[in-house]
Parts: structure tokens; sequence; C-alpha cells
């Protein structure tokens, strides 16, 4: 799989929703990000560079190292969607890690997103016959939403501390289930049937990501890795889902969300077949926003399971996901399952993908497929071409379709 070449999602990843309603503008994100630098000022004995990143720059006691990911989505064909073509997501990436002679490592980890999308984040979106109050999870509601365009947003920017045994990490960043979640086999980072970052048809429903925390303020525990097997803890005190890649955008907040993941990833040196899984749930309480108040009954402590399976051989790997949740709601129910596989042959990457969700008590049926191709230019850059068909019932709105011819490519820096 060409998990380490881009065009898997990111889980941080992946790929993550925000744990706050309002947008951060560029310039917040830089003067938070200079905060929290300088709030790591007591030096270490002495320090060495990460080793997860490459040609890290030494400032002081910290070894820098800085990343950057570039993607861009043009679309042909009728869509919903209310952007036109092209479609962008850019990131940028810092870690900052120092190392003390007993081998803990300490550091900051910030990540900020450029999108322009659809105005719609992840699942949320307007639905005819949707409930007053939104989900907690997907979103869907009556209501409206951000409109179409580029936005900004400061994604995480976690302290952490690395022992022998296990990572510790305080601020905004993923939750356990996103740490723990395997990347799902694909050829490309913005177009996707599960969980898609960017959404050119504004009918993309399904999402087996585990996001009912967000990047919202938490504390977070991650073990090390022992015989394939790696488990993961978080709590967050409030976790209102509005971020670049998803938004519930609605009347309610989902507080004290603490979520529990493993995952399992090992390849057999006999065969060379390499087996991943990821297990996550998460669980919280729903209260009413003060500026919107619901009728009581409506909303429901949210929860949410998942589950993600993957097997590789050679070039070849195929993968299931699946997600089950109430949306935060008396009466509601999200379920989301997919199915993706990809061969690798030399510079390509092949992919298959098809997704399905279901939404209560909106009555909301959305199914995609996809299939395409992608392969490496040079260093760092990709480029790739696919096909897309999406449809949408909703139980008291029209149904909608849409095919798609797009070109996908990134660079990575």
């Amino acid at each position: 799989m060409r998990g380490g070449r881009g065009f898997s999602p990111r889980l941080s990843g992946g790929t993550g929703p925000i744990g706050g309603a309002a947008t951060m503008q560029p310039t917040q994100g830089v003067l938070l990000l200079g905060a929290l630098i300088a709030a790591l000022a007591a030096p270490p004995a002495h320090s060495r560079q990460n080793d997860d990143a490459s040609e890290p720059t030494k400032l002081g006691p910290f070894a820098l190292a800085f990343e950057a990911d570039a993607d861009f989505l043009l679309a042909l064909g009728g869509d919903e969607a209310r952007e036109d073509a092209p479609f962008a997501d850019i990131a940028l990436r810092l870690n900052a890690e120092a190392i003390r002679r007993d081998g803990v490592r300490y550091g900051l980890r910030v990540e900020q997103r450029v999108q322009r999308d659809n105005g719609r984040r992840g699942l949320a979106r307007a639905v005819a016959g949707a409930n007053t109050a939104p989900g907690l999870l997907t979103g869907l509601s009556r209501g409206s939403f951000d409109p179409a365009g580029a936005r900004a947003r400061l994604e995480s920017a976690e302290l952490f501390l690395k022992h022998a045994w296990v990572e510790a990490a305080l601020g905004r960043g993923p939750g356990a289930g996103a740490r723990e979640a395997i990347a799902l086999p694909g050829a490309f980072r913005l177009m996707r049937a599960d969980g898609a970052p960017v959404d050119s048809t504004g009918l993309l429903f399904a999402d087996t990501l585990d996001r009912l925390s967000g990047s919202a303020l938490k504390i977070s525990v991650q073990s090390r890795r022992l015989a394939g097997f790696r488990a993961s803890a978080s709590f967050a005190p409030q976790a209102d889902i509005c971020g670049v890649d998803a938004c519930s955008a609605g009347a309610g907040v989902s507080e004290h969300v603490a979520e529990f993941a493993v995952s399992f990833d090992r390849r057999l040196r006999r065969s060379g077949v390499r087996w991943a899984g990821s297990a996550s749930a998460s669980r919280g309480e729903a209260s009413p926003r003060v500026r919107a108040p619901v009728a009581p009954g409506v909303l429901a402590d949210p929860y949410a399971v998942a589950i993600r399976a993957l097997r590789e051989q050679g070039g070849l790997a195929v993968a299931l996901g699946w997600l089950r949740s109430n949306d935060g709601l008396a009466q509601g129910r999200y379920e989301a399952l997919s199915a993706s596989a990809s061969y690798e042959a030399g510079d390509w990457l092949f992919a298959l993908e098809a997704a399905h969700a279901q939404a209560e008590p909106s009555g909301v049926d959305g199914w995609s497929a996809q299939i395409g191709a992608s392969r490496i230019l040079g260093d760092g850059a990709l480029v790739g071409v696919g096909l897309v068909h999406a449809e949408e019932d909703a139980r008291s709105g029209p149904s909608r379709r849409a095919t798609q011819l797009f070109v996908e490519t990134g660079l990575r820096f």
C-alpha cells in the first residue's frame, strides 16, 4: 500500500474535525503556534532529531521538522456542490522534539489546514425533513451552513511526552479512535468513498472514522506497540465538532467524551501477508447550546463504535470499515459500511472503493462508488484520475445523484 506516499488519508488525521464552532484565521494560528513554542522554554540535557521527520532543523534545544502537503482536485460532471472546482486542501505541520539523557522525549506538534470545499464539512448538510436538532456526529439538519469557499483552521496543537512504553499528549488533537484507526487502501487523499476530506459531488455520506471528540482540547494516552497490538485512550471535556473536515453546526454540544481504541498491525514473515485492524468505542454527554436550545427529550448522550480490518499481500490490499452511532439523538441512528481495494504496480496505484450509509430519524440513505489510479511523478509529486458516482435518497425530499470524472494532484514537502 502507498501509505507513505501521501494518498492514504491522514488521521490527524486524516484527516480530523475540530472542537470549536468558530473558524480560526491563519493569523491566530501563527500567534498560537508562537505561544506554544515559547511554553517549551526549559532546555533538556541534550536533544536529537525526530525519528519520523526528514531533515529536521536545530533551533535551541529542539530539533524542528517541517512538512507540507498540497492537494488539488478538479471535477467534471453534474454535481450538488455549491462551489465550482478546483478544490484544494493544504496542510502545514511542525514537530519540535527534544530528548533527555534518560531517553524521555518531549515536544510540540502543530498542524495548520487551509481548505477550499463546497461549504459542507464532513457529512453536515441541510436535508429536507431532518430534525430541528442536528446529529452530533453527522450534523444533518434543516439549518444553513458555511458559505462555500476557502477556510483556514489550526487542526492540532499538542504538547507530548514519550516514554519507552507510553506517550501522553495534551492539547487540540485527534481522539483515541482516530489515532488507532488504520488507513484504508485508496489511490487518492481528497476523493474517498469513506470519509472524503473534500466532496466535489456534495453527496458523499459514509464515514467509518470515529470522530465523536473531534480535535477538541483533550488528554490522550497511547501505549507502545507490542506483538502487533497498541491501545489508546482519550478524554475531552467538550467536543463541538466543527472544523475544516467536519462540522455538526448544530444545536448540540458533546461533552465529557471518553474514547478507547485498540489496533493490530503485523506482517507474517513466511507468507509476507500483512494483517491490520482497529476497533474503537466512544461515549459522551449531550447538552443543548444556550443560544439554540432544543426541546427536552430530543438529544441523547452520544456514542459511537467503529471497526476496520485490512489484509495486504504483495501489491494487493483489501479492507472493510464499519461505524454505528446514535448521532446524539434520542431516536437517532447512523450506520456506515465501506469496502476498498488497491493494487500497486511500480509507480502506479489502482483502487476501487464503495460505501453506504443510513441516518435516522432524518431518513437519509446514501451510497457511492469510485474507481481510479494515481502515479508518482518525480520526488514527492503525484497525479491521478478517477470516476465517482454518488446517490442520496431522503424520505422527505427528492433523490439526488451525481457522476463525475475527476483529476487529483498532490505535492509532499
